[in-house]
């Protein structure tokens, strides 16, 4: 699934970019920069920008599994990465990244269970929207789902309020 075009123009992207002699990756939606991440000497910085790591792996299954099996490893938790920048959004636009993305990456990995485990990803701002969106992910076939570490949001609910038992039973 795609964004719907109310909110393509919030399309989280990733870009490296070179700002007075410092090589970065930079994070944004529509006009916002979401995050600045300076990069390390020896990260390359001549790459696709839609290509993050550099292994071709990361994006192509085909690959990740010939990258798994030269590295003796039989099994892998497939957690968002560009994606996870949606719990920066607003509330619509962010819970339209998450579920465009849950599709997409259950629909990609599902015909090899045994080898991958994709996490879904759920929205924060609201428990009872978490709620119905850790059943969706449920019924597509997810068998992990994550949340951040810290609620990016102003004036959250924390996660140990009594309105997120449900969500933790």
């Amino acid at each position: 699934k795609s964004l719907s075009e109310k909110w393509k123009h919030t399309a989280v992207r990733a870009e490296r970019k070179e700002i007075n002699g410092v090589k970065y990756l930079i994070f944004s939606s529509g006009d916002s920069v979401l995050h600045r991440m300076q990069l390390a000497d020896g990260w390359s910085f001549r790459c696709d920008p839609n290509e993050l790591s550099g292994k071709i792996g990361s994006w192509d299954v085909r690959a990740r599994l010939h990258d798994m099996a030269f590295d003796g490893t039989d099994g892998s938790v497939i957690y968002s990465s560009l994606a996870g920048y949606g719990w920066a959004l607003e509330p619509e636009p962010g819970l339209e990244h998450m579920r465009a993305y849950n599709e997409w990456c259950i629909d990609n990995f599902k015909d090899l269970p045994n080898t991958f485990v994709p996490s879904g990803m759920l929205p924060v701002w609201d428990p009872a929207q978490t709620l119905s969106e850790f059943r969706r992910v449920k019924a597509l076939g997810y068998r992990s789902v994550m949340l951040p570490l810290e609620l990016p949001h102003a004036n959250p609910i924390p996660y140990n309020d009594k309105a997120w038992e449900p969500v933790w039973a």
